[in-house]
């Protein structure tokens, strides 16, 4: 029914993905079924709750977060979010499995010029993005891409904000991340490598910057000048010398002292 049939292992959602009460301990969150309109009625028959001690942190996990029935690659199909997964089957079919620590994206809608679209027909679609682990292996990643057609655009908006905080993933207010590229690196593989990865930056609506690097000492300079705040993340793409300039330009900008305080511990 999608790009990977395979199902990874469970991974356990990480505390920071979970809500909390006042005291600091973790809760289930309420059972919340789509079912505004006929399209979207239907409950999966383990919906109920399995009666674990609500302030167990795995009840957290299993609690249904929302269920309801979804167009998922052009087939109706009774889906189900829970802290830690996506589940997706047709009627009494086989269902899969899609973690939400291995989701990388969830696209609200889509437009032609690649940017989300909350209106329209359009407006009821979404994809979501993740690569999951295959054969245990986990650097052995497949690109998986689920595209899902919820009754109106409301539906869809609030599977979206669900998912999103399920994953912890929201590319749409992420801050761009910063490439650095060494065309001599990685064996004068680094430029195709990144070619390879490029159009999964796109899809998931990822932004970024890149920079090739011109020569030695480029992206130390680079790093340890550049203003506080404007990337969420930087990216080495080529070998362990481009990785040493980049620990070395972060490790000496004003803003590290924290961090170069906890190194000398």
């Amino acid at each position: 029914m999608t790009q990977g049939s395979r199902a990874a292992e469970k991974a356990p959602v990480t505390q920071s993905q979970m809500k909390y009460t006042r005291g600091g301990e973790p809760r289930p969150q309420q059972v919340k079924h789509d079912s505004s309109d006929p399209w979207l009625a239907g409950t999966p028959a383990d919906d109920a709750d399995s009666g674990d001690d609500p302030s167990d942190a795995a009840a957290a996990d299993a609690a249904v977060l929302l269920a309801g029935r979804l167009r998922v690659n052009g087939a109706m199909c009774e889906c189900r979010l829970t802290g830690h997964a996506l589940d997706i089957g047709p009627g009494g079919g086989a269902q899969q499995r899609i973690d939400t620590a291995e989701m990388c994206a969830v696209v609200y809608g889509e437009d032609k010029g690649g940017g989300e679209r909350r209106g329209g027909r359009r407006g009821r679609r979404f994809v979501v993005h993740a690569l999951c682990v295959v054969d245990g292996k986990p650097f052995a990643r497949l690109h998986t891409v689920i595209t899902c057609e919820a009754r109106c655009s409301a539906s869809a908006a609030e599977w979206v904000a669900l998912l999103r905080a399920a994953s912890g993933v929201d590319n749409s207010a992420r801050k761009p991340v910063l490439v650095f590229i060494n065309p001599f690196g990685g064996t004068g593989r680094a430029t195709d490598l990144f070619g390879a990865c490029e159009p999964l930056f796109k899809a998931t609506m990822l932004r970024y910057e890149v920079i090739p690097t011109a020569g030695p000492g480029h992206a130390f300079h680079h790093v340890r000048g550049m203003p506080p705040g404007v990337y969420s993340a930087v990216i080495a793409v080529g070998g362990d010398g481009l990785v040493s300039e980049l620990i070395n330009g972060i490790m000496q900008r004003p803003d590290c002292m924290p961090l170069r305080a906890l190194c000398k511990l």
